[in-house]
């Protein structure tokens, strides 16, 4: 694209349709929000957070499914989310990264999602 396209483009986007086109996006981000306040994370606990017991209403399943139009997750496995449920094995997982057992390995997510919302909020960069 050349500078003139560029411009063409700019002069022909409409800012208050495209913000009309995303009120639902930004209603369900609210929602996610407002229910993964630093205070429920804070007071979340394992099954809260995980997937892989079926259930619609955790942290992981919202973020892969519910949150699908902010930003696709799907398709990866469930090691994406540090610790998960093995139903076929009816255990928890976890990877090695956030620590040696699905206890600790939770903890340490809980901790880093925290540190991250209040990165956040006060507009730090974490370095990764």
């Amino acid at each position: 694209m050349n500078i003139n396209e560029l411009r063409q483009a700019q002069a022909d986007y409409f800012v208050e349709e495209t913000i009309e086109r995303r009120k639902d996006l930004h209603t369900i981000r609210a929602r996610f929000t407002r229910d993964f306040s630093v205070k429920q994370i804070t007071e979340m606990s394992i099954d809260d957070y995980i997937i892989g017991k079926n259930i619609k209403t955790t942290f992981c399943y919202r973020i892969e499914r519910e949150l699908d139009m902010l930003g696709r997750i799907k398709g990866a496995t469930a090691y994406k989310f540090g610790v998960f449920y093995n139903k076929g094995e009816g255990i928890y997982k976890q990877t090695k990264i956030w620590g040696n057992n699905h206890k600790d390995a939770f903890l340490n997510i809980r901790s880093a999602l925290i540190e991250l919302i209040n990165a956040g909020e006060k507009k730090i960069l974490i370095p990764l």
